[in-house]
């Protein structure tokens, strides 16, 4: 075999290589990642413009989500939403309060500036109704009321030999040549 052939052997054993070492990360990756549990939040992102029919919508699609899921927690983020008028504030409301007869707790993020305004000179109250900036800041909220933090589980939940989220991966020593 000429050197041409030697190289391409050698090619080829390092593709293997890398394919395996490749393979081996994703199996890594997979074995530490697992899925939210349903019963953790019902996050309902709202985008454009509401209406009295498309908040109506809103509330039934998030309603059948908690009944689905179980989740305890709603979360309905109005980041994507530029106006709000009394009659949408008020629809707003009505689903927090039919969440709540559900039993989970709703928390209301994404308030511009803007429409924090408007419902203000609106003279619409939330009450008792938690609200937060973002979407991330509600679902800290979500965790504190749990008494967790992010890259925290819920006890219980971490089975034999899975990774904890949120530290740090540690590889498994390989044994060296004798």
């Amino acid at each position: 075999m000429g050197k041409a052939g030697h190289a391409a052997d050698v090619l080829v054993e390092v593709g293997a290589a890398l394919a395996e070492r490749l393979h081996q990360r994703v199996a890594d990756l997979l074995a530490v990642t697992r899925p939210v549990p349903a019963a953790l939040v019902a996050v309902e992102p709202l985008v454009g413009a509401l209406d009295s029919a498309r908040t109506q919508l809103v509330m039934e699609k998030l309603l059948e989500a908690l009944v689905a899921t179980g989740a305890d927690h709603a979360v309905l983020d109005i980041t994507g939403v530029s106006t709000v008028d009394t009659e949408v504030a008020q629809h707003l409301l009505k689903t927090v309060s039919a969440a709540r007869l559900l039993g989970a707790e709703c928390i209301v993020s994404g308030i511009r500036p803007q429409v924090a305004q408007t419902i203000v000179s609106l003279g619409i109250e939330f009450g008792d109704i938690a609200t937060k900036a973002t979407l991330a800041d509600a679902l800290a909220h979500v965790l504190n009321r749990r008494g967790q933090r992010i890259g925290q589980q819920r006890t219980g939940q971490q089975r034999t030999g899975e990774q904890r989220l949120g530290q740090p991966r540690t590889e498994p020593q390989k044994p060296g040549p004798a």
